[in-house]
């Protein structure tokens, strides 16, 4: 929760993404909640993780489908590291959320 209100202070709240198509998250923002009209699969593609100076990224399934509508996490392609050395991470748990922590190089999830 500390780190949540301190992404929220730094950052802003959470983008709420409600239409179809694939979601870039900027590097000055806390991250994404996905709550689309429509229900289909995502990609949710990081910034390069140098860019967050330490911040994490979140991304939530707010809608609550991703058990049928997988999110894909995708990291930049400039990070070497990708997502604790995979090329993607997949969220498949209705309601998930996680947490990308940027480390030298890409992305830890935690």
């Amino acid at each position: 929760q500390e780190v949540d209100g301190e992404i929220t202070e730094l950052l802003g709240a959470l983008r709420i993404v409600t239409a179809a198509g694939d979601v870039t998250v900027s590097a000055t923002e806390g991250g994404v909640a996905l709550n689309k009209t429509v229900g289909a699969a995502t990609n949710v593609q990081l910034p390069l993780a140098s860019a967050r100076g330490g911040l994490d990224v979140i991304v939530k399934d707010m809608k609550g489908d991703a058990n049928t509508n997988n999110i894909t996490v995708l990291p930049d392609a400039g990070d070497a590291l990708a997502i604790d050395g995979n090329a993607q991470d997949i969220l498949n748990v209705n309601k998930a959320s996680r947490r990308y922590r940027p480390i030298a190089g890409g992305w830890l999830r935690v």
